[in-house]
């Protein structure tokens, strides 16, 4: 996958409301499967509701749940969550890249308001993760720098 689809891919989840991607990724199989929430529900035997909140990442579900949405979409829940994680990972890694690239350094870590590079660095290798407003600013930095 190339630099620039991962940088796509990173950027439409930062839009997503909560900064899950499993509902995403259920979201986007229920629609190659051209299933609707309403007839996945019914298959179920839950509310429609449940759902929509949980492709939204309005809800977490818990993993008796998780794992009877997967066999319904015939995805592995362990592929979901790898997936997740790659998307989430390389998203950042790729984002933070071509901003310093584009950007340098220290005024990457200016516009986030970071005090020190080891934070970037920490993104990038997954240890620990931007929070809603520095993802939301990493998306403006690289929508500005395109």
């Amino acid at each position: 996958m190339s630099a620039n689809i991962q940088l796509k891919i990173a950027v439409q989840l930062y839009n997503q409301p909560v900064l899950d991607s499993t509902g995403f990724m259920l979201r986007e199989r229920r629609k190659v499967l051209g299933i609707t929430s309403r007839q996945l529900a019914k298959r179920l035997g839950v509310d429609k509701a449940l759902i929509l909140r949980a492709e939204l990442s309005k809800t977490v579900l818990d993993m008796p749940m998780f794992e009877r949405i997967c066999s319904e979409l015939d995805i592995a829940p362990s592929s979901v969550i790898d997936d997740e994680y790659r998307f989430v990972h390389e998203g950042y890694k790729t984002a933070i890249g071509f901003l310093v690239s584009k950007l340098g350094k220290r005024q990457l870590l200016a516009a986030l308001n970071l005090k020190d590079a080891p934070t970037l660095k920490r993104w990038q290798t997954g240890k620990t993760i931007p929070t809603l407003e520095q993802k939301r600013a990493l998306q403006a930095l690289y929508n500005n720098a395109l």
